[in-house]
């Protein structure tokens, strides 16, 4: 029978030792590999969650730096007082109907209210969120491309009762992004009055129910607001959104008509109203402001011209109209700033 020699333990002890020493060598050295390889795949991750990140920075209208800025202690705040005397009712006092009168009543609003759904749906299912459409086409985008039409027709949904038809609009318009538009210019009085307009009247006439019509108005707000950024602060007529967004100043010399000017007061007042931020009514007050300390020097005292003012100036020369069309919009607008600012005796009055 074979014996060990007394040195084999010790070769044997060696042979281990060298063994895992190896071992250890190589899980030291897979470990730093492993190491290595987590921390190239977190910094590709980070890059790539910061490059997303960049990507996914949404531009805001109220961030654009202005270059005829108004120092917040400077802005025009809204009256403080509300004397609302002297202002008449202008709703007709409806004489008390027979049940005849109310069930021939009830059957023409249905009428009139299915007509409505039956083109609301017909418009909708081809147009989805553009500004129209056409008999045929399936819709176009003149005014900006966010759903101009589904916005002008808010109010009336809420009127009619058509609340789920409000609803589903509403869940429409929360995905619009006014940030991006598939026009370079839009106008300034159509922006205003039909989509900051609709927004704003469908968001008083559903008692402040849906937040996010008054999140959407702001957001238009704060793009409509950079149009009044001209040393005169009197709006441009046409907003260039690129131009806009980049803070480049805005050309004046082509001019803005004196009705596109004053019929935008109303939305702008209102918005005010329900936000608190001053800078809206502000600059309406200033254009209301320039036009007063021009109305006794046109040609008939007390009434605009219907030209152009350019650089902030009122043309006193040109031909004064008043009647139906657009030099209209400029007393409508002005009595309806009056009238939802409750100024009393105040420069609107005039």
């Amino acid at each position: 029978m074979p014996t060990l020699h007394p040195r084999h333990p010790i070769l044997l002890l060696t042979f281990i030792t060298f063994t895992l020493s190896l071992l250890y060598d190589f899980r030291t050295l897979h470990r730093s590999r492993a190491y290595h390889e987590l921390q190239t795949a977190l910094c590709i991750s980070n890059q790539t969650s910061l490059s997303e990140h960049r990507q996914n920075e949404k531009f805001r209208w109220s961030e654009v730096a202005h270059n005829y800025p108004i120092p917040k202690e400077s802005l025009i705040s809204l009256p403080k007082a509300l004397p609302r005397d002297g202002i008449p009712r202008i709703q007709k006092e409806m004489a008390r109907e027979s049940r005849e009168e109310k069930k021939e009543r009830l059957r023409k609003l249905e009428v009139i209210r299915g007509n409505f759904s039956r083109a609301f749906y017909g418009d909708g299912s081809r147009a989805e969120l553009r500004d129209g459409v056409g008999l045929i086409s399936r819709g176009n985008d003149g005014e900006g491309g966010w759903g101009v039409g589904l916005i002008d027709s808010l109010d009336t949904l809420w009127l009619m009762d058509l609340k789920e038809e409000f609803d589903t609009a509403i869940k429409s318009i929360s995905k619009v992004d006014f940030t991006t538009s598939p026009v370079k210019t839009i106008n300034v009085f159509q922006t205003t009055t039909r989509i900051l307009g609709g927004l704003l009247s469908a968001y008083d006439m559903s008692h402040s129910l849906y937040p996010e019509l008054l999140d959407k108005a702001i957001e238009v707000g704060d793009m409509l607001y950079t149009a009044f950024d001209t040393p005169s602060r009197l709006p441009v007529s046409h907003l260039h959104l690129q131009s806009a967004k980049e803070g480049k100043k805005q050309d004046e010399s082509e001019g803005v008509g004196v009705p596109e000017m004053a019929s935008v007061t109303l939305e702008f007042t209102r918005l005010s109203q329900v936000t608190g931020d001053m800078k809206y009514f502000d600059a309406v007050q200033r254009v209301v402001n320039n036009l007063e300390g021009r109305q006794d020097r046109t040609k008939i005292p007390g009434l605009w011209p219907i030209g152009n003012a350019t650089k902030g100036k009122v043309n006193s020369s040109e031909t004064v109209e008043f009647g139906v069309g657009g030099e209209g919009g400029v007393y409508e607008g002005l009595m309806k700033m009056c009238v939802s600012s409750s100024q009393g005796k105040s420069r609107t009055d005039r």
